[in-house]
C-alpha cells in the first residue's frame, strides 16, 4: 500500500513540479490571480491570457487528484 501511495504521489508532485516552471504559473503569481474554477470565471478573463486557462484547470485537477488519494487511502 505504501508503495502504491507513494508512486502515486510521486507522478502528482512531478505534473505539479511541470506546472511550477511554466510561463503561465510565473503570470499567474506576478498578477496575484486567484486561481478558481473556470466555471466560476468569465472565460475572457483567463483567456486574455496565454495558457492561463490551462495551468488554472490543470491545478484543479491536481488538487482533485490529491484529495482523492488522500480520502482513498485516509478512508482504509
Amino acid at each position: 500500500m505504501a508503495r502504491k501511495l507513494y508512486t502515486t504521489l510521486q507522478i502528482i508532485f512531478n505534473d505539479i513540479r511541470e506546472v511550477v516552471v511554466s510561463p503561465a504559473y510565473r503570470t499567474i503569481r506576478e498578477l496575484h490571480i486567484v486561481v478558481k474554477d473556470v466555471a466560476l470565471v468569465p472565460l475572457p478573463d483567463y483567456n486574455a491570457m496565454e495558457d492561463v486557462a490551462e495551468v488554472v484547470e490543470t491545478i484543479l485537477d491536481l488538487s482533485r487528484r490529491v484529495m482523492g488519494v488522500l480520502q482513498e487511502n485516509l478512508g482504509h
